[in-house]
């Protein structure tokens, strides 16, 4: 057990050592710092008990244990105490206070113990893990790796000993039965370790790594191929007691290189290398001779993976002649369907070539990460009055085939009173009291004494907004996501003014971009008045649309050519009588 491990057990073995039996036994133990009562030994009749007998100052957290039995003389009884380790306790010794009440046929009252000092260990605990530096490999090549084993635990591991015990997905031992004469290859995927194999590494104490080495000779049946190593380790647990667990950590195996001295490689230097679903990509890779000899007659072909990656600029070249050292580029144009967005592929290159008049043939892979198209835009800009306070509303409209992740929006500058318009500055973004005579802060200005701005007038250089990042969460790919930033103006005037937005986001690889917007945003006529009728107080709620007008113009027009039919239709009547 270790700190924060919550409930557990402490068992507390006693002697009788007296002449009489022992009935109607209670234990109660005072607790150090870090333990708690627990369970049914959790009592308050426990604490009170403790408190009457020794009086107070012993410990503030007594619990109580009963033995249902009776103790003859010489005879060992155990009393077992629920108590919860909380993360304050040590692992280290510790040591409790215990009152013992009990009965005997000569005296039926209960008697008392006197304070019995109560020693016990919080032993603490081992927890290993593994993980590698770097868990790439290069197949046909020997791989220096460097194992770390942690020890995540509370308590020191003693007597470690490692054995890498397996390569691969079906791997097995080779050799004997002895672990320090085991030579290691994974009948599946030829890997073979041709370093050590066990490892005598001692203590790890608690928090701390150690690092262990090893080379792994991946065969080229390995390449492009996730597989595992499996360690077996053997320890002293908190008690000395021999543990003995295995851990596994992935190997992540690259494509084949290349044999001749023919070289393939991408000509962007970006890692990895990407290209962007959806749409058309261009793609670069060049061909370097690397050898001491030329290469003549060269034939390129190159093809995607899959079907859903297509060549769609020239899939063929013909490269007379590679002195040595000697590079040519080569681009064209690829496409990826948006199936493969976030995952990764490739593109097969397929080399003919004579080298010291031999013909030969040489294929490659260049692999590729294909990400989404993320193109942002923000439209349908308003500043529209919500309850009393002015709102600047728009949309975020994600025209890409992928999604932005933790996506925000921000308001980075926008229009800013004049300092003329402002008595105090400092009290931009506090509420003010509304002036009676229609003069607030900024001055002279619409009733109710707030910010006015006729076409942009009373507005210096754009200032910084005060509002901080408002998270919209992710842009699924062909929708739209509305926001409404709250603005520290009461209205505007009719008008257009210049707003800066900064929109940042996460692409598929959890890299963080940023887009920034300059925008120009109409504010109407109809905000204006709505806007100040809510803050000139007006009791009116309802804010009824100039379309609304002009319907019900219409209709009272039709009624009034309606009437005025009949009358003359009855007056045509009457004549005619």
């Amino acid at each position: 057990m270790g700190p924060g491990e919550g409930p557990s057990t402490l068992a507390v073995v006693l002697s009788n050592r007296g002449s009489l039996d022992l009935y109607a036994i209670v234990g109660f133990l005072s607790l150090p710092e870090g333990f708690e009562p627990a369970g049914i030994s959790n009592s308050k009749e426990a604490q009170s008990f403790f408190t009457t007998t020794k009086g107070k100052g012993l410990g503030a957290s007594v619990t109580g244990a009963p033995y249902m039995g009776q103790v003859t003389e010489g005879g060992v009884f155990t009393l077992f105490f629920d108590v919860n380790i909380t993360d304050e306790a040590q692992v280290s010794g510790h040591a409790g206070k215990m009152i013992v009440d009990y009965s005997t046929p000569e005296h039926v009252r209960s008697c008392k113990s006197a304070l019995l000092t109560i020693p016990f260990i919080l032993p603490g605990k081992v927890v290993l893990d593994i993980g590698l530096e770097t868990q790439y490999l290069t197949p046909k090549v020997d791989n220096p790796i460097n194992i770390i084993l942690t020890n995540k635990g509370s308590s020191d591991a003693t007597g470690v000993v490692a054995t890498i015990v397996n390569v691969g997905d079906s791997g097995q031992s080779r050799g004997s039965s002895d672990s320090s004469s085991i030579s290691l290859q994974s009948s599946d995927t030829s890997i073979v370790n041709l370093g050590s194999n066990t490892f005598n590494i001692g203590i790890i104490p608690a928090g701390e790594s150690v690092e262990i080495s090893t080379v792994l000779f991946p065969d080229d049946e390995a390449a492009a191929t996730v597989q595992n190593l499996d360690m077996q380790i053997e320890y002293g647990n908190s008690y000395g007691y021999k543990q003995t667990t295995i851990l596994t950590t992935g190997l992540v195996i690259e494509p084949n290189p290349l044999e001749s001295s023919l070289i393939i490689s991408h000509s962007s230097q970006q890692s990895p290398p990407l290209i962007t679903g959806g749409v058309v990509e261009d793609f670069g890779f060049q061909i370097t001779n690397n050898g001491d000899q030329p290469l003549t007659d060269i034939i390129v072909t190159i093809a995607g993976e899959s079907e859903s990656l297509k060549i769609v600029g020239d899939s063929k070249w013909a490269i007379g002649e590679l002195e040595p050292g000697q590079i040519s580029n080569i681009e064209t144009d690829v496409f990826a369907d948006t199936t493969l967005i976030d995952s990764p592929t490739a593109i097969i290159l397929t080399t003919d070539y004579i080298s010291r008049g031999e013909f030969k043939t040489d294929t490659t892979n260049l692999g590729l990460y294909v990400s989404g198209d993320i193109v942002l835009s923000i439209y349908d800009l308003s500043v529209n009055p919500i309850g009393n306070s002015l709102y600047l509303v728009g949309n975020v409209l994600n025209e890409g085939s992928t999604t932005g992740k933790f996506a925000t929006v921000e308001l980075t500058s926008m229009p800013k009173p004049s300092p003329e318009k402002i008595p105090n500055s400092d009290t931009l973004d506090s509420p003010q009291e509304q002036s009676p005579s229609g003069s607030g802060i900024f001055g002279s200005g619409p009733p109710g004494g707030r910010l006015s701005a006729e076409s942009g007038q009373g507005f210096s250089q754009k200032g910084a907004a005060n509002n901080g990042p408002q998270y919209l969460g992710d842009l699924t790919e062909d929708s739209t996501i509305p926001f409404s930033i709250p603005l520290p103006f009461s209205s505007l005037e009719p008008g257009t003014y210049p707003f800066t937005f900064k929109l940042t986001y996460a692409d598929d690889l959890r890299n963080t971009h940023e887009i920034v917007f300059e925008k120009e945003v109409p504010v109407s006529q109809s905000s204006q008045q709505f806007g100040n009728n809510q803050f000139q107080g007006n009791n009116s709620s309802l804010d009824i649309p100039t379309e609304v007008y002009l319907i019900i113009g219409l209709v009272v027009i039709v009624i009034i050519v309606i009437v005025v039919i009949r009358k003359r239709k009855s007056n045509n009547l009457q004549s005619a009588l």
